[in-house]
C-alpha cells in the first residue's frame, strides 16, 4: 500500500524537528507499523565545499486499541442431544482483534428465558481463553427444546478502554426417546 508521507509527516527544513502533519490522524499502525525515512542534511554554509550526510530514520507507530474483536460467525447455531453427559464440547466460538494484543476473553451472557431460572444452574460453560463451549449439566428436551444465549469477546487493551464485541447463539435439543410409553389394550381396561 503507498502512503502519502508528506501528508503525515513535516520535517522542517531549517531545524531538522519532524512533527506529526494535518493528515497525522490517518496513522494507523494496522496499516503500517514502521515509517522508514531516508534523510539527507547539507550543510549549506560550509566554506570548504559540499557537505551531506545520509541516514536512516525509523519511526515505530505505537498501536492505539481501536478495534472491537469481531467474531468469526454471528448467529453461531448449533445442537446437542438431550441427555449427553457434562463436558462434551458442543461448539467453539471465534473472535479476532485487529490491535497489536490481540489476546482474547470470552464469557456468556444466558438469554432471557434463563431469567427466572436458577443462572448457577446454566446448563452450558465457556472456557475464557479457548471460546470452548462445554455443556455443565444434562439437558431434558420435554424441558426445553433451544437453549438462547450471548457470547462475549473482551480484548485485553487498555488504551483507551478495553474493547468487546457480542455474538448470538442458538443452540438446539435434540431429542431422545427417554420416556417409556405404557401400552394399554383395552382388554385391561374393559374385563
Amino acid at each position: 500500500m503507498n502512503v502519502d508521507l508528506s501528508k503525515l509527516l513535516e520535517l522542517d527544513p531549517v531545524d531538522g524537528i519532524l512533527r506529526a502533519g494535518l493528515g497525522a490522524e490517518g496513522i494507523d499502525r494496522e496499516v503500517m507499523e514502521t515509517i522508514r525515512l531516508q534523510l539527507e542534511v547539507q550543510d549549506i554554509a560550509s566554506e570548504t565545499g559540499l557537505q551531506i550526510a545520509h541516514a536512516v530514520l525509523v519511526v515505530t507507530i505505537n498501536d492505539e486499541n481501536d478495534n472491537d474483536p469481531k467474531f468469526r460467525v454471528d448467529p453461531y447455531v448449533g445442537t446437542v442431544a438431550e441427555n449427553t453427559e457434562p463436558g462434551i464440547v458442543v461448539m467453539t466460538v471465534t473472535a479476532e482483534d485487529a490491535d497489536k494484543d490481540r489476546s482474547i476473553r470470552y464469557s456468556l451472557v444466558p438469554g432471557r428465558e434463563d431469567k427466572d431460572r436458577d443462572t448457577a444452574k446454566f446448563p452450558l460453560t465457556i472456557d475464557p481463553e479457548t471460546g470452548v463451549v462445554e455443556l455443565a449439566y444434562k439437558i431434558d428436551r420435554e424441558t426445553r427444546d433451544w437453549i438462547n444465549f450471548t457470547v462475549v469477546a473482551q480484548d485485553s487493551g487498555s488504551m483507551p478502554k478495553k474493547r468487546h464485541a457480542t455474538a448470538n447463539v442458538m443452540l438446539r435439543i435434540i431429542d431422545k426417546n427417554d420416556n417409556v410409553v405404557r401400552e394399554i389394550s383395552w382388554n385391561t381396561l374393559f374385563f
